[in-house]
C-alpha cells in the first residue's frame, strides 16, 4: 500500500507546478516586501530612542 502511494506521489512531484506571482497590494515582488518590512524596523527603532531621549 504505501508503495502504490509513494509511486503515485513521485510521479506527481514531477509535474511542474506553478506558483503564481506575489501580486498583492502592497508589494510586487520579495525584495519590495523586504524593504517595506526594513523601513518599518527602522520606525520603530526610531520612534523607541525618541522615547529614551525624553
Amino acid at each position: 500500500m504505501d508503495f502504490i502511494r509513494n509511486f503515485f506521489g513521485g510521479l506527481a512531484s514531477m509535474f511542474n507546478i506553478t506558483t503564481s506571482p506575489l501580486y498583492r497590494y502592497p508589494y510586487y515582488n520579495s525584495a519590495e516586501g523586504l524593504r517595506g518590512d526594513m523601513l518599518r524596523i527602522g520606525k520603530d527603532i526610531e520612534f523607541v530612542f525618541e522615547k529614551e531621549e525624553e
